[in-house]
């Protein structure tokens, strides 16, 4: 073991923080401290999942729109400016080797509560670079169908309720994997199916009093090539997500988490919405919860397999399948500093091509960083992130040989 992997392992065993953006608005709404509901910016704790659930209500009388200050507006802004590194070599010579200062973005949206039933998101996002304007999310929730938490429903441009919350949200614009790749992964050669993307669906969820049970079932559009108007969708697709919370009262482990999650996913292959062919995903999730109840440990992980159609991929004469896994440790040594750390793995099972190596394609990826909150009030929250990433792609080079890739990102990050 090299000294820069002997380096890597440590920062992996001694922590992480989930890259995930507070919203101060909320802060300024029911006049609490950030802290309310995170363990650390930008880290949720109990009370912070709980109100999320609860569509962005505390159920304390004050999350109407009448009963809320007429001065407030649940306007929010993310602004981020980055430097990004990246060098990168096959076996034989460099392949890039290229530093900037990256596009950045802004985002100005609007998220909140406006009655006992109705919450909505609206998240527009700016690229500094391209001027281009997407929308990362946009959605309207319908809380407590029928008077009952088991039963909510959303409907728009959805996120995945993600077994390791927030993955894809340590930064919108960079190529640098800093966020969930392996739930990204794309088979050499196939359609990509993207668990970090936000599509167009219908989602209905629920949990218990606490969320110590949760579940999302979500339809959604998986944005395949090929139209048709004889179906409600053009892919027809399905995401769903259970978990439990095991309450630990004293000791050294205070929770720990169980869950499952899977997709079925079409994609057109034809001219016609009609001629589908499907790629799934499906696995299982373990988190915990260490040593504190205010700044507590928490390591998550997952592991899943993936299989697509041959049909979605060209020369393909047998069904791609790949197992997948992340380990992901978070951890706030003392306010307001956050150490993250995390390990994503792919490897190939079963190669669809003829020809190809049993490891062709196969995915490691090391990432570790840093994140300092420089001030953090009811108002405004900046601070700045620094992360390494190792990447290690099989037989991904020009030159059909192994890939290794060095990322560095360092960025400033503000919300308002």
């Amino acid at each position: 073991m090299t000294r820069l992997q002997r380096l890597l392992l440590a920062l992996i065993l001694f922590g992480v923080a989930r890259p995930a953006y507070g919203i101060p608005a909320f802060a300024r709404k029911y006049g609490l401290k950030c802290t309310a509901c995170h363990e650390a910016w930008p880290l949720l704790n109990v009370v912070g999942r709980a109100f999320r659930d609860n569509g962005y209500r505390f159920n304390n009388g004050k999350d109407d729109a009448i009963t809320t200050d007429p001065s407030y507006w649940p306007i929010f802004a993310w602004v981020e400016e980055n430097y990004q590194y990246q060098y990168s070599k096959s076996e034989r010579h460099t392949v890039t080797n290229v530093g900037e200062v990256g596009p950045g973005f802004v985002i100005l949206g609007a998220m909140t509560s406006l009655s006992q039933h109705i919450s909505f998101n609206i998240r527009p996002v700016v690229g500094f670079g391209s001027g281009g304007l997407f929308f990362d999310a946009a959605w309207l929730r319908y809380n407590r169908l029928f008077d009952t938490d088991a039963l909510n429903l959303r409907l728009g441009q959805l996120d995945f309720d993600l077994p390791i919350t927030t993955a894809g949200e340590r930064d919108f614009t960079t190529v640098l994997p800093g966020n969930l790749r392996s739930l990204s992964y794309t088979v050499p050669g196939s359609r990509g199916l993207d668990l970090l993307a936000n599509p167009t669906g219908v989602e209905v969820s629920g949990h218990d009093r606490g969320s110590t049970n949760r579940y999302s079932l979500m339809v959604y559009d998986n944005n395949g090539i090929g139209s048709g108007s004889h179906q409600l969708f053009n892919t027809p697709s399905v995401y769903g997500h259970v978990s439990h919370l095991f309450q630990i009262p004293a000791g050294f482990v205070r929770d720990v988490e169980l869950g499952a999650f899977g997709t079925y996913a079409t994609v057109a292959v034809g001219p016609d919405s009609a001629a589908l062919k499907p790629q799934r995903r499906y696995g299982g999730t373990f988190d915990t919860w260490l040593a504190s109840d205010a700044l507590p440990l928490h390591l998550e992980a997952i592991a899943f397999q993936g299989r697509d159609d041959k049909a979605l991929i060209a020369g393909a004469t047998h069904d791609a399948l790949y197992d997948g896994g992340d380990i992901q440790i978070d951890y706030v040594p003392a306010l307001p500093f956050e150490l993250f750390a995390r390990y994503n793995l792919i490897r190939n099972v079963t190669q669809a091509v003829p020809g190809r190596t049993g490891s062709f394609a196969d995915q490691d990826i090391y990432l570790f960083g840093i994140q300092h909150t420089v001030e953090f009030t009811s108002r405004f929250e900046w601070g700045w992130q620094v992360y390494y990433a190792l990447e290690r792609d099989r037989l991904q080079a020009p030159d059909g040989t192994n890939l290794t890739q060095h990322f560095i990102w360092a960025g400033l990050l503000l919300a308002f």
